[in-house]
């Protein structure tokens, strides 16, 4: 252990690497992010906050299906 590929496992569990190119966001950089955009919609805070937690949430623990890339089809589309 103690290489480079430690901390691409320790970020990925369980899975490969992101594609060359792309770039690493950190999660509260994120959620301000899907609070900005649930603000400009016109959502309240409380819910707004509920939102993005559940989101970002799906996202830490590896289930990409249901966080932050269903902010625009699923939430802001249907708002």
């Amino acid at each position: 252990g103690g290489g480079a590929d430690d901390a691409s496992d320790a970020w990925y569990p369980g899975k490969t690497p992101p594609v060359e190119g792309c770039v690493r966001l950190p999660f509260d950089y994120m959620e301000d992010f899907m609070l900005a955009v649930f603000s400009g919609l016109g959502v309240p805070d409380a819910e707004a906050k509920i939102c993005a937690d559940v989101l970002i949430e799906a996202d830490k623990r590896g289930i990409d299906s249901h966080g932050i890339g269903r902010l625009k089809p699923i939430y802001c589309d249907r708002v």
